[in-house]
């Protein structure tokens, strides 16, 4: 285990490194990165979760059992739990998927209300208000809801589903 703090002068920390590893791996916070200020708190208790990189302020905040997330940016992926295998880079992106799978969201808010798998939202805001859709790759700015869909565009929330 390793950490290092930065404190100001006002004792608040500016910046945070947390380094957990064991070998051999335990049922406890194995192979875990996490860089910024509250990144992977939850894993503080009791966590089983492993293999997780996390970067950027309260990224990945609630983890507990999730393994294979890479989560970049502020507040990125802060409510994932259980979720595995994402990848949010963006701030604010995934930022409410707590248990979805296999995931890629890519920019400012994509994919921020979106708790389902198997999804790939690239641009701001992509994929934002699909809380549930599984199945769908939205490329754009604001693009997206539903299931099975695949959106290109800009502000392009509906189209037809692709059966398949």
């Amino acid at each position: 285990s390793f950490k290092v703090s930065i404190f100001s002068s006002c004792d608040k920390i500016l910046f945070q490194i947390k380094f957990r590893s064991t070998l051999p791996p335990s049922p406890s916070k194995s192979f875990n990165t996490y860089i910024g200020y509250f990144t992977g708190r939850g894993s503080s208790t009791a966590s089983l979760g492993e293999n997780n990189t996390f970067l950027g302020y309260n990224a990945g905040y609630s983890i507990t059992h999730g393994i294979f997330n890479v989560i970049i940016g502020s507040k990125a992926g802060s409510g994932i739990t259980t979720g595995s295998s994402n990848v949010f880079i963006g701030p604010n992106s995934g930022l409410n998927n707590s248990s979805g799978a296999s995931n890629v969201f890519i920019g400012d808010k994509a994919g921020q209300a979106n708790n389902a798998s198997n999804n790939v939202f690239i641009g701001p805001n992509s994929g934002l208000n699909n809380s549930s859709g599984t199945s769908n790759v939205f490329i754009g700015n604001q693009t997206g809801e539903g299931s099975n869909n695949v959106i290109t565009g800009s502000a392009t929330h509906r189209a037809e589903t692709i059966d398949g």
